[in-house]
C-alpha cells in the first residue's frame, strides 16, 4: 500500500494538468513566436534587417525575448530562437536581456498582440486553478488504493507511482550489530 506524500501528490497533479494543458501551451507558444517575429519586422526597417543579416552573426546580441510597447502595454514576446537585436540604451535595462525594441502602432498587429497577452493570462489562471483543484482532490485520500477507488479515470497519472512488490519484507533491523559498531552497550 503506497501512501500519498506531498511530493507524490504534486507529481500526480503536475502530470494530470500537463496532460490537459500542454497542447494549449504549445499552441500559445507557436502563436507568440509568430507574433514576435511579425512585431520584430514591424519595428525594424527592411534595410536594418538586411544590414543585420549581412554582418557576421556574433556582431549582434541574439535574444529570444523581444519586448515592445503595444498600444500602451509593455509586452514581452518569446520567439523560439534568438533574433539579432540592437543593444538597448542605458535607460532601458542597460543593454541586457529583453530590452525594449520599439512601439507597435495601433492597428491589427497591436490588437492581436494584446489579445494574445490576455489569452496567456487566462491560460495561466486556468492552469493554476486546475492544479489547485487536483491537489485538493488528492488531499482527500491518503493511499494510492483509495485514489484508485475515488478517481479511476486518473490512473494513467498515478499508476507509475505504485510500489513494485519484491515478494519479501525488508531485512530485520540488527540493533546488536549497529550497537557493536558504535561501541554502545546492548
Amino acid at each position: 500500500m503506497t501512501r500519498l506524500t506531498k511530493d507524490l501528490r504534486s507529481s500526480i497533479a503536475y502530470a494530470a494538468v500537463a496532460h490537459a494543458f500542454d497542447p494549449r501551451q504549445d499552441a500559445l507558444n507557436k502563436e507568440e513566436d509568430a507574433l514576435g517575429r511579425e512585431a520584430y519586422a514591424a519595428v525594424l526597417t527592411p534595410a536594418e534587417i538586411k544590414a543585420v543579416k549581412a554582418v557576421p552573426q556574433n556582431w549582434f546580441r541574439s535574444d529570444s525575448c523581444l519586448r515592445f510597447n503595444a498600444g500602451g502595454y509593455t509586452v514581452k514576446l518569446t520567439v523560439s530562437d534568438g533574433m539579432p537585436v540592437p543593444y538597448a540604451p542605458k535607460g532601458d535595462r542597460g543593454g541586457y536581456h529583453c530590452g525594449m525594441l520599439g512601439s507597435i502602432p495601433a492597428g491589427d498587429l497591436c490588437d492581436r498582440i494584446q489579445t494574445h497577452v490576455k489569452a496567456v493570462e487566462t491560460y495561466r489562471e486556468e492552469r493554476y486553478k486546475a492544479k489547485q483543484s487536483v491537489l485538493v482532490m488528492l488531499g482527500g485520500v491518503s493511499t494510492l488504493k483509495q485514489l484508485r477507488e475515488a478517481w479511476p479515470e486518473g490512473e494513467s497519472f498515478f499508476s507509475r507511482h505504485e510500489a513494485v512488490s519484491t515478494g519479501g519484507n525488508l531485512p530485520a533491523v540488527r540493533v546488536d550489530e549497529v550497537n557493536a559498531m558504535l561501541g554502545l552497550a546492548s
